[in-house]
């Protein structure tokens, strides 16, 4: 007897737990296309600014929150399958570095800073995990089992997504830097701060580059249309040079001989060090064409953004259904 009492309860928490895992039904057809629009803070991770130590890693250890800024972004979604989404993004971010808010001591003596805007234009993919419903007819386990009948509202039927994302994007990119004495903000391009495409210097750089983004979403849909989400996303660029520093100081007398319009503008904004430290601006410490180091190893810069948003998923109408409702 007490083996049919047991068999009964297995059998019931069975029902409780197995019956109601999240899954979804063909209903994910009616509601493919969505639009939405973020809003939030972005960082960056390179050669200027960041927390202790020589900032060569580019990694979130090295990142300082007080250059954090922000980030907008208008998107849209298109679902595949159930499983699959495919999401075009254009975002406006903003990024910066400063050596003066860096503990390192050899940083603040670079004396270094940057900011720049970012138009960035993505497509990737995303992986869908539905996490399941709340609300009315809920698909949280055991919830039903305790629920209470209540009015509709907009709270009564939400959904609840998991969302993991890969792609690529292409961006534009223009660093400014600050004038050590006027505080204007001055682009940095047009001054090749590292003898970039002058003689026995490196080659110029691209203001256009591409990413890989990398991410995750979580989204909560009520009743199928309305929506709002997280977003957090990494990007690894292929450029090194989205704060406009890379390699190494430039002479002053190469800047003098090399035919730019305003030498000792590009002088004073490629090395504004505060001297004191014998290091990276030291003539002494030179390992390239009799150069001191400026940046870090070389290797490649990324930047991240954190970002909630609002979104309206549309509901596709049969033709037949229309046809009907005109006759």
């Amino acid at each position: 007897m007490n083996k049919i009492y047991l068999s009964l309860l297995c059998s019931f928490l069975s029902y409780g737990i197995f019956a109601q895992i999240p899954f979804q039904t063909s209903s994910w057809k009616k509601y493919r296309k969505e639009i939405y629009f973020n809003a939030g803070t972005s960082g960056f991770l390179g050669d200027l600014g960041g927390a202790e130590g020589a900032g060569t890693t580019n990694s979130f250890k090295d990142f300082n929150p007080s250059a954090m800024r922000y980030t907008l972004a208008l998107g849209g979604r298109y679902r595949l399958n159930e499983f699959l989404n495919i999401n075009g993004k254009l975002s406006q971010i903003t990024v910066s570095g400063d050596d003066a808010l860096s503990k390192d001591l050899v940083r603040k003596n670079r004396n270094l800073n940057f900011k720049s805007n970012i138009i960035e234009l993505s497509t990737r993919m995303e992986g869908v995990l539905y996490l399941g419903h709340t609300g009315s007819s809920s698909s949280w386990p055991f919830t039903s089992l305790f629920e209470t009948p209540s009015k509709p509202s907009l709270f009564s039927d939400v959904d609840h997504y998991l969302m993991g994302f890969a792609g690529l994007s292409a961006f534009y990119f223009n660093p400014k830097g600050q004038h050590p004495q006027t505080n204007e903000w001055i682009d940095l391009y047009p001054l090749k701060t590292e003898g970039q495409g002058l003689k026995n210097g490196p080659q110029e750089y691209s203001r256009i580059s591409m990413n890989i983004p990398l991410g995750i979403v979580y989204k909560a849909v009520f009743q199928k249309t309305w929506s709002v989400q997280l977003e957090v996303c990494y990007r690894k660029t292929f450029t090194d040079y989205i704060d406009d520093v890379s390699g190494y100081y430039y002479k002053p007398d190469e800047f003098k001989n090399s035919g730019l319009a305003n030498p000792d503008l590009s002088i004073l904004m490629s090395n504004p060090s505060l001297g004191g430290i014998n290091y990276w601006s030291d003539p002494a410490n030179t390992n390239n064409y009799g150069r001191a180091k400026r940046g870090g190893n070389g290797s490649k810069d990324s930047y991240f953004t954190i970002e909630l948003g609002i979104g309206y998923t549309f509901k596709e109408v049969r033709k037949t259904a229309a046809l009907q409702n005109l006759l």
